[in-house]
């Protein structure tokens, strides 16, 4: 908890970029409604085209009005055509949401990227006499994208899923109360997850970020020093160095995968027990003739909106594990504190005037000048 409430302080970076946010969110609201919709049109061919059930009220309003689709086969064409403006609207959407996530991501991580930069620049040379160069290069260019992982991987991904959560609960209350308790049975075992791998995929990532930043630091020690790696012939020596690793890493890469994959097979399967519970009681359902097979088919289709965002909750809770080990080493550099700062009562002195050599003759030994009689000014700015 005391991670997540340092990782939050990144979040300033998102709001000079409020308007990119905005739509964002509009898209997210304009998706939900969209994907509450595209399951009907597959209801209204099950139930009231093949099968013949009378329409509703609502939707025989809706024919009246549309010229040719009265019948059987105008509900027909109706369904064919709505399908296809569904999916349409559902990708140009997520076209316009894309396209707004990735200027938004990059402007984010840029913008934490220079503040990085300046402030390393403003820290004393003792601190840079204890980090390598290779290392802070890596927090600024590589652990940056931290900030985006936070808004675009974690933050925005928490809220589309508790407003889908919230939508599909509610319909699906409505269609089938008593199912919707059974599939919402498998959230104990999804929490569960987070306590069980979140901790492990936390300290798998923070180990990998370290070996990535170590080679960086050994690249360009090695690049830095080439003149004395070639005299002591030592161009073998820091290749095997570099081999070691990159070995350690690709094995920190592997524990990583690894422990994300079992956190996904575990959330995977606990979601696939629920669905499996839910068709078994809905086809009962189905058989004593209580519900059609339509609704069942809805209620399937959004049991899958249902548990889409109730495993996102739980990626979103294991994304803030691993965002961790490149926060940590972001908000590390930025809350360090110059050991050279202005006091309190410190006031800004600003120069005036001008700075002019006139007839200068220099050299570093007696008669061998340098410059002779250079004549030159400065002036503010």
């Amino acid at each position: 908890m005391k991670a997540t409430l340092r990782q939050l302080k990144l979040l300033k970076y998102a709001w000079p970029h409020a308007r990119d946010l905005y739509i964002i969110l509009l898209t997210i609201l304009v998706t939900i409604g969209l994907s509450v919709l595209q399951p009907w049109p597959t209801k209204i061919l099950i139930d009231h085209v093949l099968g013949h059930t009378p329409l509703p009220p609502q939707l025989v309003n809706v024919l009246s009005v549309l010229p040719g689709l009265q019948g059987t086969h105008g509900l027909l064409l109706l369904v064919c055509v709505s399908t296809i403006l569904i999916f349409l609207a559902i990708s140009l959407v997520g076209m316009l949401s894309g396209t707004v996530s990735i200027r938004f991501s990059q402007r984010m991580t840029f913008d934490l990227g220079a503040d990085l930069f300046l402030h390393l620049q403003r820290l004393s040379l003792l601190f840079h006499s204890r980090r390598s160069v290779g290392d802070l290069m890596s927090r600024v260019t590589g652990d940056a994208g931290c900030v985006q992982i936070l808004v675009n991987g974690a933050l925005i991904p928490l809220l589309q899923s508790t407003v889908m959560l919230i939508t599909m609960f509610v319909i699906m209350w409505k269609l089938e109360p008593a199912m919707t308790l059974l599939s919402l049975a498998v959230v104990p075992l999804l929490m569960l997850s987070i306590r069980m791998f979140g901790k492990r995929m936390n300290l798998r990532g923070r180990e990998r970020r370290e070996l990535e930043a170590r080679m960086a630091s050994l690249v360009q020690e090695s690049l830095s020093a080439v003149p004395a790696v070639q005299a002591f012939g030592r161009e073998e020596l820091e290749h095997t160095r570099y081999r070691r690793f990159a070995d350690q890493t690709v094995s920190a890469y592997v524990r990583t995968t690894n422990a994300q994959m079992s956190f996904k097979l575990f959330v995977g399967s606990v979601t696939a027990a629920g669905t499996a519970m839910v068709m078994y009681l809905g086809a009962l359902r189905v058989l004593d003739g209580t519900i059609t097979v339509g609704t069942i088919l809805v209620f399937l289709a959004y049991l899958k909106s249902l548990y889409d965002p109730v495993n996102n909750l739980t990626y979103v809770a294991s994304t803030l594990q691993t965002l961790t080990a490149s926060s940590d080493r972001v908000l590390e550099i930025l809350e360090t504190t110059p050991d050279v700062r202005d006091a309190p009562d410190a006031k800004e002195i600003r120069l005036q005037g001008t700075v002019r050599y006139q007839d200068v003759t220099f050299g570093y030994e007696p008669n061998k000048t340098v410059l002779h009689r250079v004549v030159f000014e400065a002036r503010p700015g």
